[in-house]
């Protein structure tokens, strides 16, 4: 971080996962105490913020590990959603520890006590953000269990609300950010981590096996821009998956191809995605050799430029309306995609081949006194022509330098 901020010279912001004691989905949500001693990570939060690098850290703000001796011990199990067969939401997202990890009611006392004290103890390490993990993308359901005091199918939208009303009133001076696009707790949330720009990464994760190219759609920044900060992506620059050193050392791949040689587009059309529909430029797995190893020259030197780019027209792409695209005509192209699960086990991958994908992505935006502009990139390693028709600029043409960011002003929206 502190690298790319001198590299680049512009803010950046650091979203800190495993910072914690215990191995990445497990033991949650028993965070505290940092994996490297207290000391160590309020030293580091320090150094952060003198350095002026915006940090936050993860914590997952809704489930407990049922398979955890604190689940039982500590009132896990009265706290836990039912459904209205008398299941529960019980979910092995880590296949290395086989640990479960259970789904809270919006009504849970145990549960919301202990992380409302680990919320505190990181707003009190010098945080300014909290990451509370999953709350937002998906606590909707209705609670049928019988324990609780709420009626049987209420759902637990209200009782989260509450939670998250008490983790702000508690830290009054600090920042929330929650898991993708929501609607039912925008106004708790200060930023969201959006990562549907990346999709094809984890295609199959999803269901989408079929071999049709997905045309991706900036819906929710068209919708809601503006109202929480938006930031996220899976784009790797070395296609390498990050690894919890916490995790089983035999379960850890012991070969890597290399993947930026195999997929070489993959990374900048994840990337410049975002970017272009207006979230801020991230980096997944970030490691400072790709500053430093000339075979990802090129793809840094990108992603410099597009933190510069973002920046400097910050006034749109921040702060401003996204507008009616119009119509972008450019030259297609193909390009592979490695489809690979953070938890993939070594050798556990396919690929994936787009067909025709436009090589200039464009957005069109309005700032707050009208003024429109549009934001154009070009992916590929080619120049490439572009002719845009949209109601806010008219017609716009011209050529793009390989992997150029460009921006046109256009004066007041027509």
């Amino acid at each position: 971080a502190e690298r790319f901020m001198k590299d680049s010279g512009v803010p950046v912001a650091l979203d800190w996962y495993w910072w914690h004691h215990n191995p990445y989905d497990t033991s949650y949500p028993n965070f505290w105490p940092p994996r490297a001693g207290v000391d160590s990570f309020r030293e580091s939060v320090a150094r952060l913020n003198r350095a002026g690098i915006f940090a936050q850290v993860y914590t997952n703000g809704q489930r407990w590990d049922c398979d955890d001796p604190t689940f039982a011990a500590e009132g896990g199990d009265q706290d836990e959603l039912m459904r209205r067969d008398g299941s529960f939401n019980r979910h092995m997202y880590n296949p290395f520890t086989r640990h479960r990890l259970t789904q809270m009611c919006g009504e849970a006392p145990h549960y919301q006590d202990k992380m409302c004290g680990l919320v505190r103890n990181l707003r009190e390490s010098g945080l300014p953000s909290v990451y509370l993990d999953q709350i937002a993308m998906t606590s909707y359901e209705g609670c049928y269990n019988p324990k609780h005091g709420h009626v049987l199918g209420r759902s637990v939208i209200p009782g989260f609300r509450t939670y998250l009303e008490r983790v702000r009133r508690e830290n009054p001076a600090l920042l929330l950010s929650g898991e993708d696009p929501n609607e039912a707790y925008q106004d708790l949330f200060e930023s969201v981590i959006v990562c549907y720009s990346s999709m094809e990464r984890y295609r199959a994760r999803y269901g989408f096996v079929a071999t049709d190219t997905i045309e991706m759609v900036p819906l929710y920044s068209a919708l809601y821009h503006g109202v929480n900060a938006l930031f996220g992506s899976f784009a790797m620059m070395d296609g390498i998956s990050p690894w919890d050193e916490l995790w089983p050392a035999d379960q850890r791949w012991k070969k890597e191809q290399p993947w930026h040689e195999l997929f070489p587009d993959q990374y900048a059309i994840e990337f410049c995605r975002g970017v272009i529909w207006g979230q801020q430029p991230t980096v997944h797995n970030f490691k400072t050799e790709f500053a430093e190893k000339p075979c990802f020259a090129d793809d840094y030197d990108f992603t410099v430029k597009a933190a510069q780019f973002y920046y400097a027209h910050r006034d749109w792409l921040f702060d401003g309306e996204m507008l009616n695209p119009g119509t972008l005509t450019c030259a297609g192209a193909d390009a592979k995609f490695l489809v690979r699960w953070v938890f993939a086990k070594e050798g556990d991958y396919n690929e994936y081949e787009a067909k025709d994908l436009p090589t200039v992505l464009h957005s069109v935006w309005s700032d707050k006194d009208g003024r429109a502009g549009v934001a154009l990139v070009n992916w590929s390693k080619r120049p490439q022509d572009f002719s845009l028709v949209s109601p806010a600029t008219g017609r716009i043409s011209g050529t793009l330098k390989p992997r150029e960011w460009k921006w046109i002003d256009v004066g007041p929206a027509r």
